[in-house]
């Protein structure tokens, strides 16, 4: 069906008046009708996640109503009987939650409720404490306030597999969009098919999150400024480090669920103008440490002041900190295991190398930390799980869920600061510490952006080229070694990802974003400091030739 025919259906049939006035006031607008109508909103691994408002390409009731009616024809396929459902502080969240749930409530599956929203790592744990089949996340983690999203996991707690993705997939292109039953929430509840999440199970998510801590030092030398990006840590990340004897002070204006983010239009804890803010009232109380997460509570940025200054922490940073405070201070098990992404700093490599550790190299996304996990626990070697985690400022150090943790990350961070401030440093100082001994390594993530219709378009055809034409040197460094993941690589599942590796040591690693329209470029520096940034501004302009020019050079 054309755009306009399908434009033409929903102006008829929607009854909405928010989503109707959208419709009415594009009328006659044919670019806009295209990018709501040419096509629908994919369903990948990640779930639903989109732009909220009126199309078959956007985040509305009636797209998360037709995705679950898939949910609910593959549970019934598989004799999966049992859900529950948490949500976020986006806008329409609880309605998308609350829809949800009516119409799995119609095809008689059970639903466990979080009465509030909950952190996503909440979601993980819940799926295992209450043995449900499939767990449901609406979220749309760090992405703009005009976002929303629909994440669906497996009884394990992690994220589904690639193949579950498909099979609801195929399944949701084959119905409608309109007239999806549904049971009542209020009759649902009284007939027993939706039932609340009991609260104990919240208490005792933050009693084994503080499991994270590996030493029992006095943490109220620290001082901490957190700040939730007006998300779903509000209330459990101050707990958990106050009740560790940590002093903290909440960024009022980002302290409580606000669906507008009004102080943090991009709500993600890598940027630097959403921890604003929080480092000016850091720097106000001379506070040891910023913490930030991001709505959905599964990431954490960090800022530690140093010398008077307040410095940002990036993720790999963290990863590299983490890694070594972990391997210094806790009681590791004989056979330890770390994880990490493919396109996370080869520095930790490196150090877990050094210290004769096991590292596992992953796909990006954290089903493969849970995949992965799950393996170890059908070996019983669960407990050898030590630290997995992602550039993009995911951790996990425990194996009580499987997904990305920013409330036990944030105790664990703390404690380390601590430990180190009990010893005469900073964070920073631990850091440079590091690079002195293994070498001085930089990572750089750029974006290169593709909105609108042919966005996808536009990306394959670059990664196309790139496949086509494979680069021997790179800003006349030669690429000793190259990877296509699309051709299955050490055991992982294919992926769109290149990788080349130059005689210098230096890395790129290029990838289609899973959840966004954009291509991610993941750089690594190796060397001397001083010379990074014109060594960043070459190797940007063989990007910029591929990206805007198509050539390779």
């Amino acid at each position: 069906m054309k755009a306009v025919d399908l434009y033409t259906q929903w102006l008829k049939v929607v009854s909405y008046d928010d989503l109707k006035t959208e419709l009415l006031a594009i009328k006659g607008n044919n670019s806009e009708i295209e990018a709501r109508f040419s096509k629908e909103l994919e369903f990948g691994t990640a779930g639903l996640r989109g732009i909220l408002g009126v199309g078959s390409n956007y985040i509305n009731v009636y797209t998360i109503r037709r995705t679950t009616r898939a949910l609910a024809s593959y549970m019934l396929n598989h004799g999966l009987k049992k859900v529950v459902i948490s949500y976020d502080s986006r806008k329409f969240s609880y309605d998308f939650a609350h829809d949800t749930a009516e119409v799995l409530a119609f095809y008689k599956i059970k639903t466990f409720f979080c009465t509030e929203l909950q952190p996503t790592p909440v979601l993980s744990y819940l799926v295992r404490q209450l043995q449900t089949d499939i767990g449901i996340m609406i979220t749309a983690s760090h992405n703009p306030a005009n976002y929303n999203g629909y994440k669906v996991y497996d009884n394990t707690g992690g994220q589904i597999s690639l193949e579950t993705a498909q099979e609801i997939s195929d399944i949701a292109s084959g119905l409608p969009y309109f007239s999806i039953s549904r049971t009542p929430f209020h009759d649902a509840f009284e007939n027993g098919l939706i039932e609340n999440v009991p609260e104990e199970l919240y208490q005792k998510f933050l009693r084994n999150a503080e499991k994270v801590r590996t030493n029992n030092i006095n943490l109220a030398i620290l001082s901490v400024i957190y700040t939730p990006l007006n998300g779903t840590g509000y209330k459990m990340d101050p707990f958990i480090l106050r009740k560790n004897n940590i002093h903290v002070s909440v960024v009022e204006p980002q302290s409580y669920p606000d669906y507008t983010f009004k102080t943090c239009p991009f709500p993600n804890p890598e940027l630097i103008s959403a921890l604003q803010l929080g480092i000016d009232k850091m720097k106000e109380t001379d506070a040891d440490l910023l913490l930030a997460t991001d709505p959905d509570c599964d990431r954490v940025g960090l800022v530690v002041m140093h010398k008077g200054k307040a410095i940002n922490v990036n993720g790999n940073e963290i990863g590299i900190l983490l890694t070594d405070y972990l391997l210094q201070n806790k009681k590791l098990p004989n056979n330890p295991v770390f994880m990490k992404s493919i396109v996370s700093t080869p520095l930790v490599e490196k150090i877990c190398e050094a210290n004769k550790v096991k590292i596992y190299n992953l796909l990006t996304g954290f089903k493969y930390v849970g995949a992965t996990l799950n393996i170890l626990e059908k070996e019983k070697r669960e407990n050898d799980f030590v630290l997995a985690f992602e550039e993009s400022n995911g951790y996990l150090a425990l194996p009580y869920i499987r997904d990305k943790d920013g409330v036990a990350s944030s105790l664990l961070i703390t404690e380390m600061a601590g430990w180190y401030k009990q010893n005469g440093k900073s964070l920073i100082d631990r850091l440079e510490e590091i690079y002195a001994e293994y070498g001085y390594y930089e990572s750089i993530t750029l974006n290169y952006d593709f909105p609108g219709i042919n966005g996808v378009v536009k990306m394959n055809q670059i990664m196309n080229l790139l496949r086509n034409h494979q680069p021997l040197a790179i800003n006349y460094v030669n690429v000793y070694k190259y990877i296509d993941y699309s051709l299955g690589v050490n055991g992982l599942d294919k992926s769109n990802v290149l990788e080349y590796n130059l005689d210098n040591e230096e890395k790129f690693i290029i990838r289609p974003s899973g959840t966004e329209s954009k291509i991610k470029v993941y750089l690594t520096l190796v060397g001397d400091k001083k010379h990074f940034g014109a060594k960043q501004k070459k190797y940007v302009q063989w990007l910029n030739d591929i990206f805007y020019k198509e050539v390779l050079l």
